[in-house]
């Protein structure tokens, strides 16, 4: 069918607070992270009464990443609340822990959320307390034993039809700014096997359209890159079978439809006005928007949008290495354990496969 339109006090060195606090590297203002993540000023104070530098105190506050920060916080929130007056949050006896972790399980948490808990935990007494819960032979066998009576299955048995998405694609009405928009995230999406994050990150000036491919230089940190590995160039070329799914033809459209609109840097912005840079959640949203209309299963999410790009690539016989560097993954592992599938026609890249999949 056409798309239509939760704090103990640690001791302190007074001299560095008479200090500003300088921006970290990220260029996130630490003390503003520090009101977002209250409990991680504990260890920016334990790192400071030992003499750390303030300067190397940012830099390991800055190790985590915002995300990550925002989900340990949860967890060393309820765990100071647990430990209450009754035990040293910071130096807690491993019996204690264990009997935090028990009552996340018995309140239905699943083995990934509860292994978060415990690296949260454990990330906070070891510099709040110098303790290193991980050394217990009884945490490990606690986390093997939730495992077993509550395994971290796959979120997916199978992967959608891509198909469905394509043919939708074709009707899509791209005069509506908004239906152009959700058509190039969920086609960029599919054709790089790459996430929302990525798209999300894109400047303008990261994308260089000529007339029969598009060069994006992902300039952001990712959530897969770490020292050493980063996303390479991504790479997209035009698709002279059917105008209406070519990626090239596409980005030049919206380019031209939203120069006069944009005001700041960001690839992606509201189709509404004032047109301002859209975050992650709206670009997920434009996707699922068209997932939905194309008559995916609500339970899919729109970061199955990767899995279908590199299980239909697979299926289609796209060489394994390529599937790798395109996805920006370190190594086979992941996808040998989840796509490794029969080959049934042969491809050499993953937007040959997808576009083939119509």
């Amino acid at each position: 069918m056409p798309v239509e339109s939760h704090k103990r006090r640690m001791p302190s060195n007074n001299k560095d607070k008479q200090n500003p606090v300088p921006p970290s590297q990220t260029g996130e203002n630490t003390s503003n992270t520090d009101n977002a993540f209250g409990n991680f000023s504990h260890i920016r104070e334990a790192l400071k009464s030992r003499g750390v530098p303030q300067k190397a105190c940012e830099l390991i506050l800055g190790s985590w990443r915002k995300s990550t920060k925002k989900q340990y916080n949860t967890y060393i929130d309820k765990w100071i609340s647990f430990c209450g007056n009754n035990v040293d949050p910071f130096r807690p006896n491993i019996n204690w822990v264990l009997k935090f972790l028990t009552q996340l399980y018995d309140k239905g948490l699943t083995y990934r959320s509860i292994c978060l808990a415990r690296s949260a935990i454990s990330a906070f007494v070891k510099i709040c307390g110098g303790k290193n819960i991980n050394e217990s032979e009884e945490l490990t066998r606690f986390l093997k034993g939730v495992f077993i009576a509550r395994p971290a299955l796959p979120k997916y048995n199978a992967v959608w039809d891509v198909s469905k998405v394509l043919t939708l694609l074709k009707t899509v009405d791209e005069s509506n700014l908004f239906l152009l928009s959700c058509k190039l995230s969920i086609l960029f999406l599919l054709l790089s096997a790459q996430r929302c994050q990525t798209l999300h990150l894109i400047n303008k000036e990261d994308v260089t359209v000529e007339k029969d491919r598009v060069i994006i230089y992902p300039n952001h940190l990712l959530k897969q890159s770490k020292p050493g590995h980063h996303q390479n160039l991504i790479v997209l070329h035009a698709y002279k079978k059917d105008r209406k799914l070519c990626i090239v033809r596409i980005f030049s459209e919206y380019l031209r439809r939203t120069e006069a609109l944009r005001t700041g840097e960001k690839l992606l912005i509201s189709s509404i006005k004032p047109h301002k840079p859209v975050s992650k959640d709206t670009v997920s949203r434009w996707v699922k928007f068209i997932m939905l209309k194309a008559g995916i299963e609500a339970n899919f999410k729109p970061h199955s949008t990767r899995a279908v790009a590199v299980s239909t690539a697979n299926r289609y016989g796209v060489n394994l290495q390529t599937i790798i560097k395109t996805a920006g993954w370190a190594n086979a592992t992941t996808f040998a354990k989840f796509y490794n599938k029969p080959v049934q026609k042969q491809a050499k890249t993953i937007q040959e496969a997808i576009l083939a999949a119509q």
